[in-house]
């Protein structure tokens, strides 16, 4: 970005340099909107971008640990931008979930709903690839740099080194340590789930189709499927037990995992490279502060039982950029926009999160009345095709034609 266009005030400056801010700049961008991009790192250019994106497509590379199940709503949303997610490397479709425990299990299946699948399963690595090729390929100013947020009498502005930038928007998507959410003053409200979770791939005798999650001794145990046999684990489980797992050799977590698994993807073999992280859960109390709107992880974070993280932070870009539709961002009817972007998005995730934690509550209880509650109501779901259809359809982001 040249110095004299950054003396210009812009409709919107995205910061961060995750699937968040990448979305919303391509997003307000195909609106006709003057659109910055500002992240601490990624790719110096369309070529760059391009040649992580090539190196993704060697087969033989190993998966990132890192993997996203992304719904329909969002893999067609990401179409109209130009990223086609089924042809990215390694993609995979899911057509079934079976979530189980030792008392019950509940199996969604695609084709009973008439869909082609779930949702598709993508690499971390390899979707951020693909989104800046598209931004680069968009002709988006890109500035790699970090971002200080400040306030005159103006209004919001950004900080780059010894330049400044002023938009009528700065969308703050700049993940769950948000500088420029910390600067603005906004409070979160914060969850400890005191878990773990322990995050790596292996490879599976055959192909999988099918994404599974276990239940059991207040652990979650995920398997998503990806391509060449391949399958990525996400296993949250306690503090305690994690520490033990983590001590573990491969070849003994192998074993683990097999027995775990209960032999529902066949033999196990090739254990990637691990990850982990400690859970909990944040929920900004407002997600909007003057011309500052918070997005993706700087606005919110949910346990990863239900995978739907990133979803709720795409759908964020997606309701800001509905609600900025033919809006003169210089006039008072963007903060009415920005309103009722912020109730909308406020009430949908505190119900998303609400939900999670209520099945994570349930499915960790070995007895009691919450044990009794899980085995009486899987059941019940598994027979009444209204109740399962909504709850997939929740899942899929199809409720558009909810009232």
């Amino acid at each position: 970005m040249s110095a004299g266009s950054r003396r210009e005030t812009l409709d919107a400056i995205a910061v961060g340099g995750g699937a968040v801010a990448l979305f919303v700049a391509l997003l307000l961008h195909q609106k006709g909107m003057r659109v910055a991009l500002v992240a601490a790192s990624g790719p110096a250019s369309l070529d760059a971008a391009e040649a992580s994106l090539k190196l993704e497509q060697n087969m033989e590379r190993e998966p990132d640990a890192r993997v996203y199940a992304l719904a329909p709503d969002v893999c067609s949303a990401l179409l109209r931008c130009g990223i086609d997610i089924a042809t990215l490397p390694r993609a995979q479709p899911y057509k079934s979930m079976h979530v189980w425990d030792a008392a019950a299990s509940l199996q969604f299946e695609a084709q009973e709903y008439g869909w082609s699948s779930l949702g598709l399963i993508v690499e971390h690595r390899v979707l951020l690839a693909a989104l800046w090729c598209a931004v680069y390929q968009a002709g988006i100013n890109c500035s790699l740099a970090q971002a200080t947020l400040q306030f005159d009498a103006r209004g919001a502005l950004l900080e780059i080194g010894a330049e400044r930038m002023r938009a009528h928007l700065i969308l703050a998507a700049d993940g769950h340590s948000s500088a420029l959410r910390e600067a603005a003053g906004i409070a979160l409200q914060r969850h400890d789930f005191l878990q773990h979770a322990l995050v790596f791939n292996v490879q599976t005798a055959v192909q999988q189709r099918c994404a599974w999650q276990r239940f059991f001794d207040g652990n979650t145990l995920a398997f998503l499927p990806l391509a060449n046999r391949y399958c990525n684990i996400v296993w949250s489980m306690p503090n305690a037990a994690f520490k033990k797992r983590a001590a573990l050799s491969d070849a003994a977590l192998l074993a683990a995992l097999q027995a775990a698994s209960q032999g529902k993807l066949g033999a196990l073999a090739k254990l990637g490279v691990r990850q982990s992280f400690a859970l909990h859960q944040h929920h900004a109390e407002r997600y909007v502060e003057g011309e500052l709107v918070l997005l993706g992880d700087a606005a919110h974070s949910v346990h990863p039982m239900a995978g739907q993280g990133l979803n709720i932070g795409l759908r964020d870009a997606l309701c800001l950029a509905d609600k900025l539709q033919n809006i003169d961002l210089s006039s008072a009817a963007k903060q009415r926009s920005l309103r009722r972007y912020e109730r909308e998005r406020i009430s949908e995730t505190a119900i998303t999160m609400l939900g999670i934690n209520s099945l994570h509550e349930i499915f960790k209880a070995e007895r009691g009345p919450l044990a009794l509650l899980r085995r009486g109501g899987v059941d019940l779901v598994h027979r009444i095709r209204p109740i399962k259809r909504l709850l997939a359809e929740l899942a899929a982001g199809k409720t558009a034609g909810w009232p």
